[in-house]
């Protein structure tokens, strides 16, 4: 998944005190800012700012990125299209896992 896709599916989340939680474009609200479920106001967490993101992103690619470059040399890294619906990539998820049971 590109950059800027991560970015906007995360910084797009918005949370309730209740638990439930939102999207700005993918799952918004039907009354806007507020919760669905309880009607409180809801919120999006610090860490799922824009510039938050941002800098997982660049933590991510130097410690993290490293290491899947290793186990793609060593051909057992499992990658999936994590841009497909959710239950699609559900179902990629399973299987990918029912190699190895």
């Amino acid at each position: 998944m590109s950059d800027e896709e991560l970015v906007e599916r995360i910084s797009g989340r918005l949370m309730c005190k209740c638990g439930a939680s939102y999207h700005r474009t993918l799952n918004p609200p039907k009354k806007e800012g507020l919760c669905d479920i309880c009607g409180s106001e809801v919120f999006q967490r610090a860490d799922d700012k824009e510039e938050a993101v941002q800098n997982r992103l660049n933590v991510y690619k130097k410690q993290t990125q490293p290491l899947i470059n290793y186990y793609a040399k060593q051909g057992i890294l499992m990658t999936l299209d994590g841009t497909k619906d959710i239950d699609e990539v559900f179902e990629d998820i399973k299987a990918v896992l029912a190699k190895f049971a």
